[in-house]
């Protein structure tokens, strides 16, 4: 990945919030998740969002992603432009998910489980559900058309 020098500034930036609106939403099932910064803290388990965690390669790649699926349909620059900026909300969406899922798998299994089976994979999952997303936002403007490249 190419480095971008705004990055380590909006990642660290993310992190925080990220963690605070997680255990918001885990709080709200009934597990008790108390934050400080970045550590999300559960009765039997501590957890840190760190810089890797905080979303920034997914906003990246759903970013371009966007733009790339903006270029090829076939519509107004006003669509083109909603579907390119979806993809932050849905980036950050999609991360706050993933640590969400990764705290209730930590109540109900163990850190280990969650940190060591769910961690590796849930990303990829819950990124493609943000690249879903994406297609749903396009749909939104009606049907779908691809311009002619070639």
């Amino acid at each position: 990945m190419v480095p971008i020098p705004i990055a380590p500034v909006i990642g660290a930036a993310l992190q925080a919030p990220s963690a605070g609106f997680a255990a918001s939403l885990v709080s709200m099932l009934g597990i008790g998740a108390t934050v400080t910064g970045a550590e999300i803290c559960l009765a039997e388990s501590a957890f840190e969002v760190g810089a890797p965690c905080s979303g920034m390669k997914s906003i990246i790649g759903l970013l371009t992603l966007a733009a790339l699926y903006a270029y090829l349909l076939d519509g107004s620059m006003y669509m083109k432009v909603t579907i390119f900026l979806s993809a932050l909300p849905l980036a950050i969406m999609a991360n706050v998910l993933r640590i969400v899922a990764i705290l209730l798998i930590a109540n109900a299994y163990g850190s280990e489980v969650a940190i060591n089976f769910f961690h590796d994979f849930s990303s990829l999952l819950l990124f493609s559900i943000a690249a879903f997303g994406l297609l749903i936002v396009g749909r939104c403007f009606g049907s779908l058309r691809f311009k002619r490249i070639f």
